[in-house]
């Protein structure tokens, strides 16, 4: 499977086989059934206005270089979270992998503060 797969990659052009690569990723993602079903979802925030992060210790205590992107991708997430952006979008919109939204998702969904739906929302 491995020889498959290194094959597949080695037919990128050199210059942009990063670029092809994400390309391939993000159709593969967009047409896997399991995909589509268990881990898609467009998350909508159930607050009206800026939801109070402070006092449900969402905020680090430790102020790093880190800490700092970790909130501003929060902010971005909480942002774009009205429920007719799905998660890929959300992650191309701020421009990070998607598995770096799903611990702010789930930590918001935790806190009450965010749901997931299947399907895009207008309410």
């Amino acid at each position: 499977m491995n020889s498959k797969f290194s094959t597949f990659i080695s037919s990128f052009n050199q210059a942009t086989k990063g670029k092809q690569f994400e390309v391939f990723v993000k159709w593969f993602l967009e047409n896997d059934p399991v995909w589509k079903s268990e881990v898609d979802k467009f998350p909508k925030v159930n607050v009206f206005c800026e939801p109070q992060l402070g006092k449900r210790d969402l905020y680090p205590t430790l102020s790093t270089k880190s800490s700092g992107n970790e909130v501003r991708l929060m902010m971005d997430l909480i942002t774009w979270a009205d429920g007719s952006e799905s998660m890929l979008e959300i992650a191309e919109i701020c421009d990070v992998p998607i598995w770096e939204l799903y611990p702010i998702v789930k930590n918001l969904s935790e806190h009450k503060l965010l749901n997931l739906f299947d399907e895009p929302v207008n309410f």
